[in-house]
């Protein structure tokens, strides 16, 4: 009895059957997905569009970030926002407000007449940045130019072509319909019997001055 109890307990364990590995869930990128952007046309499903020159590049993606672009020579940047109409475009952090006015500026064409504001950071050779804010069909459009420090000038010459250029795909909302029933419509013509009036009148000068 002794020897057997001894023999099973030396008898080798057989080894537990190998546990599968649990797959791991996918990670959910939160962040918005974006798209290369190089020369040439640009557009996005709301019916901003843009024609991309040479030595610009960047990123497109969903509102309210819809394109981000970059002059690579000199450093200048290019971005586009779109937000409801109803919602303020927010202020940008870490910038300092130096001018603004909500005038009807045409800087750009697209969104004339816009707003624009000047901001700048802390830093003494800090970049500036201008933009320009104006309301096309149910959204606010916002377009802002990022200069270097000491670029402003040369900066704006940049921009300026891009700025003209931005242009609308989406139909214009329809103007006013036709007047109503009842309402102001276009001057009644002179009666007939005041014209003929008119015309003998006239008859009869003519013929007094006769001799």
């Amino acid at each position: 009895m002794r020897w057997g109890l001894l023999g099973l307990l030396s008898c080798p364990r057989s080894a537990p059957p190998p546990v599968a590995p649990v797959p791991q869930a996918p990670v959910e990128d939160d962040a918005p997905r974006r798209t290369d952007v190089g020369a040439g046309a640009w557009s996005e499903p709301g019916g901003l569009c843009l024609e991309v020159p040479p030595s610009w590049e960047g990123t497109s993606g969903p509102p309210p970030h819809l394109l981000a672009l970059r002059h690579a020579p000199s450093g200048v940047r290019l971005d586009l926002f779109a937000w409801s109409a109803a919602q303020q475009a927010p202020d940008p952090g870490d910038w300092e407000l130096v001018f603004s006015d909500d005038g009807g500026y045409r800087t750009v064409p697209l969104l004339s007449p816009s707003s624009t504001a000047t901001w700048a950071t802390s830093e003494p050779q800090g970049p500036t940045r201008q933009t320009w804010s104006g309301q096309l069909g149910q959204r606010r459009v916002q377009v802002a130019a990022t200069y270097p420090f000491d670029w402003s000038v040369a900066g704006r010459d940049l921009v300026e072509p891009l700025l003209e250029a931005l242009c609308s795909t989406a139909e214009p909302e329809p103007g006013p319909g036709p007047p109503e029933e009842g309402g102001a419509g276009p001057l009644p013509s002179a009666p007939e019997s005041a014209t003929a009036a008119e015309a003998g009148d006239q008859q009869g000068e003519q013929q007094q001055r006769q001799p």
